[in-house]
């Protein structure tokens, strides 16, 4: 059975654990090992119970903080390569415009946020990701799609799209 102050020693280390997957992981731990103590000691349920509701109390509380205190995510390395690529243009006497700047809400951990530049003869993607555990990554990859491919696509959408249009007006 875990006595009183081993179960006040595992709440103190829960608190100087760094990080919510560490956090996670040892709460689970703990939370396991509780409940093998009540099977193998049946006449120690109610105590361990407790002791089961106080660890679950204190993981609520943990996520409750953990959550409130995420930071707003940030792009910093997207944004420098992107005023570097849109410079560059500028210099050479090539208009651009942006498309598309979206960040998609963080999901799992991980945020993204992509940002979709034309000029006259390219498409460029940049595409940079923020983790909760580390914020941004310094990685910052970059696509580029040619004019001549976009047409290309374009009239293989059309191509695919025309034979449903035409049935759906006249089909009936």
């Amino acid at each position: 059975m875990i006595t009183k102050d081993e179960f006040a020693a595992l709440l103190e280390r829960r608190n100087r654990t760094n990080g919510f997957r560490n956090a996670g992981h040892w709460f689970g731990l703990t939370y396991r090992r509780l409940r093998f103590s009540m099977l193998l000691n049946p006449e120690h349920r109610d105590i361990l119970r407790e002791r089961r509701q106080v660890l679950l109390a204190a993981w609520k509380e943990f996520v409750s903080q953990h959550l409130s205190s995420k930071p707003e995510p940030t792009f910093p390395h997207l944004e420098q390569k992107l005023a570097e690529y849109v410079a560059d243009l500028q210099a050479k006497g090539i208009s651009c415009e942006i498309l598309k700047d979206e960040v998609l809400p963080p999901a799992c951990g991980v945020a993204v946020r992509k940002v979709l530049v034309a000029d006259c003869r390219c498409m460029k993607v940049f595409v940079q990701l923020w983790l909760d555990s580390r914020g941004p990554l310094k990685d910052v990859a970059v696509n580029e799609i040619h004019a001549d491919d976009a047409i290309a696509f374009a009239e293989y959408l059309d191509k695919k799209r025309a034979p449903q249009q035409a049935e759906g007006e006249f089909g009936r």
